[in-house]
């Protein structure tokens, strides 16, 4: 008992004392602590609220430093709103009409053509290509470029673009089938980081580094969805037509059009292989987007004034059509790059609606006889054809847009030069620069038949055809070009560089500035 006599003054000297009760101590505080301290094991300490309620407060509650308060009520609206409208904050505003789709839409099989592992290995000649004089072709299945090129077609086997391969560690080079420009080559990209593996929607062991966005009502969350350093409407995904309720601002949309065999043989005139969305959403770089116009897309939208897209190969054009979600309605520019398959009907009416009510539209047009794929149609026939069934039109010579395509109007390599008389037009004198002289090789003509729609912007030097036109129609504008070859930038959607087909970035000629200033003219 002697050390208890001791003890008990050291506790009180310090201020506390002890209770005994069933054997448990509890330490007290002598003196009591001031109000905004607590008592633990005799010391008096700093009190941190308790903010847990236990029990647990209802719905109509809430949890305030360890208490279930009242939560505040939600302002109702008197008079109560309309149908039409919703109560925000006590107040009746009007119901937003924008309705949202996720509309992923990877790049398709194409309607007209083998594109699918099933036709490329049933021995048909599912389309009947054609040679060029016009007999059915004996190249199909595996011996047609649309199979053996096409990413997300597997059988043929001249891709890396199988789960095997890329996942095998290599960079398997293009197979022997391919075009003489593809063959054997490799673009150094291995596994998922080919394009052929990380954006085909076929291939599977990609997953990490497969395309992601964001959409719908993610748009409006306040997180980074995709991981790609943009939130809600700062990421471009979700100004894409449809993706959400996002306001474009001073932006306009673009669609490039990939629904008229715009790939085909050696060349492809797309910004990017994905499908409708180009996949990084803000690439730092051009070569991070797959296709031969992966620069011009990618100057547009680092521009900060386009938001650009790409119409699938599985689609067709729509105007003022309900539930379609790539409606032209949706869109200020239509990018035409060298249309290789025909418009039907109701594709021509769309093109012609969108320009009446106010569209622009770019088209690329190329010489007679580049017809790529053996489908029977080039670019001068798909574009001639379309200005031969617009509202109003007799034949292409007589047509509403003022205009028709010439068959191989400039046949050897040379420059173009401005017409007299256009030299302070926006599309030659403008935002990105002046052009003084493009290239031409091998390209097509226009003839003008409609001098107070029309206007000629270039020509070869000793020529009266014009290689470029500007034209004014209903409430809309048009700009068209006879070559596509100027338009790319020396690489493809497969992934490989092509030096000697980089028109578009040829720093000896103003390609570049030509087609910027046109998308500058046709969105005013």
């Amino acid at each position: 008992m002697k050390k208890i006599y001791i003890l008990v003054p050291l506790l009180l000297l310090f201020g506390c004392s002890e209770d005994n009760d069933n054997n448990k101590k509890i330490m007290t505080c002598n003196p009591a602590c001031a109000p905004n301290q607590k008592c633990v094991d005799g010391l008096c300490l700093a009190n941190t609220p308790d903010t847990s309620c236990n029990p647990a407060c209802t719905n109509e509650q809430t949890c305030v430093n360890g208490t279930c308060q009242p939560k505040d009520p939600v302002p109702s609206c008197n008079p109560a709103c309309t149908n039409e409208q919703t109560c925000v904050n006590g107040t009746c505003q009007p119901k937003s009409s924008c309705k949202t789709v996720v509309d992923l839409a990877f790049q398709a099989p194409m309607p007209d053509a083998e594109s699918t592992d099933e036709q490329c290995s049933d021995g048909l000649n599912n389309f009947h290509t054609q040679n060029k004089d016009g007999s059915e072709s004996s190249w199909f299945d595996c011996k047609n470029f649309q199979c053996v090129q096409n990413p997300i077609v597997q059988v043929c086997g001249n891709l890396e673009n199988t789960d095997q391969s890329c996942s095998d560690g290599v960079d398997n080079p293009n197979g022997s089938g391919t075009h003489n420009n593809f063959k054997n080559k490799s673009n150094g990209l291995i596994d998922c980081k080919d394009p052929s593996c990380f954006k085909n929607p076929n291939v599977t062991v990609c997953q990490d580094e497969a395309p992601k966005y964001e959409f719908g009502d993610q748009c409006g969350d306040g997180e980074d969805n995709d991981g790609d350093g943009l939130a809600d409407c700062d990421d471009p995904d979700c100004l894409h037509a449809g993706a959400s309720c996002c306001d474009l601002g001073n932006k306009v949309r673009i669609l490039f059009d990939n629904a008229h065999h715009e790939v085909a043989g050696a060349v492809d005139w797309i910004i990017d292989v994905t499908g409708r969305h180009p996949f990084p959403s803000m690439p730092t770089a051009e070569n991070q987007w797959h296709g031969s116009l992966s620069a011009f897309g990618f100057d547009l939208l680092k521009s900060g004034n386009y938001i650009v897209e790409t119409l699938p190969q599985n689609r067709s054009l729509t105007y003022d059509s309900d539930g379609e979600v790539q409606d032209l309605s949706n869109y200020k520019i239509l990018v035409l790059p060298e249309p290789s398959s025909s418009f039907t009907q109701t594709e021509v009416k769309a093109v012609y609606d969108f320009v009446m009510a106010g569209g622009g539209v770019l088209i690329i047009a190329d010489h007679e006889g580049a017809d790529r794929d053996g489908n029977g149609v080039d670019a001068y026939k798909a574009i001639n054809d379309l200005l031969a069934h617009l509202p109003g039109a007799d034949t292409e010579k007589k047509n509403p847009f003022g205009f028709y395509v010439l068959p191989g109007s400039f046949e050897k390599n040379t420059k173009s030069h401005v017409v007299p008389g256009a030299e302070e037009h926006p599309v030659i004198k403008g935002a990105n620069g002046t052009v003084a002289n493009t290239g031409m090789y091998g390209a097509a003509g226009f003839e003008i038949i409609d001098a107070a729609k029309v206007k000629a912007l270039l020509s070869e030097q000793s020529s009266s055809e014009a290689f470029a036109i500007a034209a004014e129609v209903g409430k809309g504008r048009i700009v068209a070009v006879g070559d596509s070859a100027i338009m790319g930038d020396g690489t493809n959607y497969l992934g490989l560089t092509l030096n000697s087909e980089n028109g578009y970035i040829d720093q000896s000629l103003q390609n570049r500035e030509l087609f910027l200033n046109a998308i500058e003219w046709l969105k005013q």
